[in-house]
């Protein structure tokens, strides 16, 4: 009989969560840059936000956030789920072996179909 846990299951530890928003929020620089916010890190949910600044601005008229920094938001917050999805299976492991799993991950494509701007 197998003892893995379903991924709902899963509770991370304070010392991994805190190495996960670290990374994301501090260590990747452009996310830095961007404001970018991990809110929730869960095995099978991540949240975060970012908040409008006019430096992130694409439409100077209508006041919309550029279509670039939504796909990088997206972008980073896609690695965070792979990796929180990636973490949960190998709970075994360290936390410093979890993280170094991070290493490996890089977007192999890309694409956002906008559907409306991203305003206030």
């Amino acid at each position: 009989m197998s003892t893995a846990k379903t991924p709902s299951a899963v509770c991370f530890e304070p010392e991994f969560l805190q190495a996960i928003v670290e990374l994301f929020e501090q260590k990747i620089v452009f996310n830095q840059h961007i404001g970018l916010k991990i809110d929730e890190v869960r095995p099978e949910r991540v949240n975060g936000h970012l908040d409008l600044r006019p430096e992130l601005i694409g439409h100077y008229a209508h006041h919309r956030l550029h279509g670039g920094v939504i796909s990088a938001a997206m972008d980073s917050m896609g690695g965070l789920a792979v990796l929180a999805a990636m973490a949960a299976r190998h709970m075994d492991d360290s936390v410093e072996q979890r993280m170094l799993r991070f290493a490996k991950l890089g977007t192999i494509d890309l694409r956002v179909d906008y559907l409306r701007p991203a305003v206030g």
